[in-house]
């Protein structure tokens, strides 16, 4: 790791120096992000998104990945992950 970044290391398994400064530069406070990653991807098509979203986040979520393909789609995934947050209050 480059000695300008170490202050940003906390070391262990999720250590993540660039956005944690960022952010802290930011203004937000070390403890209060970043301490472990609490999910990866949220699968959508499976029954298990009827548990994590709303009939009304659903069906806006349906219309929009019919408006985009290909590199797009990655806008689908990251809407679903903002509105699953939203929806738990993980943000």
């Amino acid at each position: 790791m480059d000695a300008e970044m170490a202050p940003w290391s906390i070391g262990g398994e999720y250590d993540r120096p660039i956005p944690r400064r960022i952010v802290e530069e930011a203004g937000v406070e070390r403890d209060s992000f970043g301490q472990s990653k609490k999910a990866v991807a949220v699968w959508y098509g499976k029954e298990e998104s009827k548990n994590i979203m709303k009939d009304e986040s659903i069906r806006d979520f349906e219309s929009f990945c019919k408006l985009v393909s290909g590199p797009q789609a990655n806008r689908c995934v990251l809407w679903g992950i903002t509105r699953t947050m939203d929806r738990y209050s993980l943000a």
